[in-house]
C-alpha cells in the first residue's frame, strides 16, 4: 500500500521549489554549458514486435521549427524558435510559458530507418522501423604466392 503526502497549500509550495529548482538548474547549465532539464521536451518510448514508436510532446512548436536527422546512429531531433517581433507598446510582467530550443538524441540501432514522422496537435510521432541485422558471411582472401 503506498501513500501520497500531500500539502496543506499545494499551490504556494509547488511553485516556490520548482521557482527554486529551475533557478539553480539555469545557474549550472549556465556554469556547465548543459542544456537546462526543464528545456528537454517530454516523450514516450513504445515498443511494437520489434519496432518503436517515439512520441514527443512539442506544444507551441510548428512543423517548420523542427528538424529531424540521423547521424552516427542517432536520431537527433531538434527545434529552434523563430524570432517574434516585440510589440511596441507591450510589456511582459510575468513569462512563466517558455519556448527554449532544444535538441535531444536517442541511440538507434544500425539497420534501423525512420518508417514515418507526423507532428500534429503539439505531438510529433516517428516511428522506427528495426530490420534484421544482415549477416555477414565470411571472405576468402587469395593468397599469392611470390616468386
Amino acid at each position: 500500500m503506498s501513500f501520497k503526502t500531500l500539502s496543506i497549500i499545494p499551490d504556494l509550495t509547488n511553485s516556490i521549489f520548482s521557482d527554486r529548482f529551475n533557478k539553480i538548474d539555469k545557474l549550472f547549465s549556465h556554469l556547465t554549458g548543459n542544456i537546462p532539464v526543464n528545456t528537454i521536451p517530454k516523450y514516450n518510448i513504445k515498443k511494437i514486435n520489434n519496432d518503436f514508436k517515439l512520441t514527443i510532446s512539442l506544444p507551441r512548436w510548428k512543423k517548420e521549427e523542427l528538424k529531424i536527422n540521423i547521424i552516427d546512429n542517432k536520431l537527433n531531433i531538434s527545434g529552434i524558435k523563430k524570432k517574434i517581433k516585440k510589440k511596441k507598446n507591450s510589456k511582459w510582467i510575468q513569462k512563466n510559458i517558455l519556448k527554449n530550443n532544444f535538441s535531444i538524441n536517442f541511440n538507434i540501432l544500425k539497420n534501423s530507418i525512420i518508417k514515418d514522422a507526423k507532428f500534429s496537435k503539439g505531438l510529433l510521432t516517428i516511428k522506427i522501423k528495426n530490420k534484421p541485422p544482415v549477416k555477414e558471411e565470411p571472405k576468402e582472401i587469395h593468397i599469392n604466392s611470390k616468386k
